[in-house]
């Protein structure tokens, strides 16, 4: 092992000041961003009941990993509002590619993907329980398996599914949800 280059590398991850990625409470890891300041008095994560949330390669449950993903992505700085992010389906699902050869379809070798989609609501809720405003949006996340990977390395790349899929959670919401406390404010 290059221990020079690895030494290297670290180095400059101290002298550039940023910050390598930190496994947090779900196991997982996310690169460490400042938290996004929102103008709401609270914030709550619910799963629909019928989320099915057990995967056998995943330790922690989706609705453990989506509560502490917003503990850590949102600064609550108070507002009038009330916030409620809703996960009202989430499919998540091994498929094995395949492709046209003659008259039938069969198998590509090393061809499996991971796909993973969730459809996320986010809804404003004035403190006498008035609505206030609400959006919908769906993400999704896309990773390719080679056939031959041990279980270890599909419980790796299971992980990195949850995390893409997250981190597009976070791309989406930062999106989403500023304009839905605009449209709110202005009312």
């Amino acid at each position: 092992m290059n221990y020079s280059l690895l030494l290297s590398v670290f180095a400059l991850i101290v002298i550039s000041g940023c910050k390598p990625s930190i496994p947090t409470s779900s196991g997982l890891t996310y690169i460490q961003m400042p938290k996004v300041p929102i103008a709401v008095s609270q914030i709550d994560v619910i799963i629909s009941p019928c989320v099915h949330e057990d995967n056998p390669l995943i330790a922690v449950p989706l609705s453990v990993m989506l509560k502490q993903w917003a503990k850590e992505h949102w600064e609550v700085i108070g507002g009038r509002p009330r916030m409620t992010i809703g996960i009202n389906k989430v499919d998540i699902k091994e498929q094995v590619l395949v492709c046209p050869t003659s008259h039938r379809w069969t198998a590509i070798p090393n061809s499996d993907i991971y796909k993973a989609s969730m459809m996320v609501s986010c809804e404003l809720t004035a403190p006498n329980g008035e609505s206030m405003g609400k959006t919908d949006f769906t993400i999704r996340y896309e990773q390719y398996v080679p056939e031959h990977y041990t279980l270890a390395q599909r419980k790796e790349l299971w992980n990195q599914v949850y995390e893409g899929l997250i981190n597009q959670l976070t791309t989406e919401s930062n999106e989403h949800i500023p304009r839905l406390l605009a449209r709110a404010s202005s009312r």
